[in-house]
């Protein structure tokens, strides 16, 4: 099993994370959702923290502010994305999760009615899983 590496300095144990980043590459073009298979976490993560969301305006269609929810974080909003143009947000939102990630995850987008969202982009969102 997997824990947090231990240093001793000056006597004191000084106990340092175990981390593991993932890219997840989303291409939900004409669907209102994907999923992506997350096999390699090989700890049980207190938290993940969502780093970073990339997205592209595949068609150039219509502008809008969409939200990302997941499996993965019990259904809360992961982020929210705009389809005006291609950008890199920092996102750095932190979810507990203290179970095993290991599976296939769904990953849904809804409007701002939270109704479910048809997207014209590509996504890639970097997550970091985190054992104290």
């Amino acid at each position: 099993m997997w824990s947090s590496t231990k240093q001793v300095v000056n006597n004191e144990i000084i106990r340092r994370p175990i981390r593991k980043t993932v890219f997840i590459p989303l291409d939900p073009a004409g669907v209102s959702q994907s999923t992506y298979d997350i096999s390699n976490i090989p700890f049980i993560p207190d938290e993940m923290i969502v780093r970073t969301i990339t997205s592209l305006n595949a068609t150039g269609g219509a502008d809008g502010v969409f939200s990302v929810i997941s499996d993965l974080t019990d259904w809360y909003i992961m982020t929210s994305i705009s389809t005006l143009s291609g950008s890199t947000v920092i996102y750095n939102a932190r979810f507990p999760i203290n179970r095993e990630i290991k599976g296939t995850y769904t990953f849904k987008f809804l409007d701002y009615l939270k109704q479910p969202a048809t997207l014209s982009m590509w996504l890639t969102i970097q997550l970091e899983f985190i054992k104290y």
